[in-house]
């Protein structure tokens, strides 16, 4: 990402523990979403925090320990459109440079 302080770079990539975390944070200290909305930083930080169960199996307040009860039909249709919002934005926004971009297929989600 363009304009960011080589010291937040430093401290995303030095983090081992809630990385995304720290992902969220320096992107709000860069605006870098501002234009998908004021709520956009919070609703990464709920999707952070159900991640989170899945990926550590983190036990938190905010997401029920049962996963039924965490991962309904429309939580996950809510976590892949956020995921392909921020996803398509960044894309647009900064894409990425031409020696790596061959690399990258454009994002496609299938239909249900």
């Amino acid at each position: 990402m363009p304009n960011i302080a080589e010291a937040d770079r430093r401290e995303i990539e030095g983090k081992k523990i809630d990385k995304l975390n720290n992902i969220i944070d320096v992107m709000r200290k860069y605006d870098l979403l501002n234009e998908l909305g004021a709520g956009i930083y919070d609703e990464l930080h709920i999707l952070r925090k159900f991640r989170n169960k899945v990926h550590i199996q983190d036990d938190n307040q905010d997401v029920p320990r049962d996963e039924a009860a965490a991962f309904t039909p429309a939580r996950c249709a809510w976590s892949l459109g956020l995921c392909a919002t921020v996803l398509g934005f960044l894309s647009q926004k900064f894409p990425r440079p031409a020696d790596v971009a061959k690399y990258v297929e454009p994002l496609r989600i299938p239909d249900a």
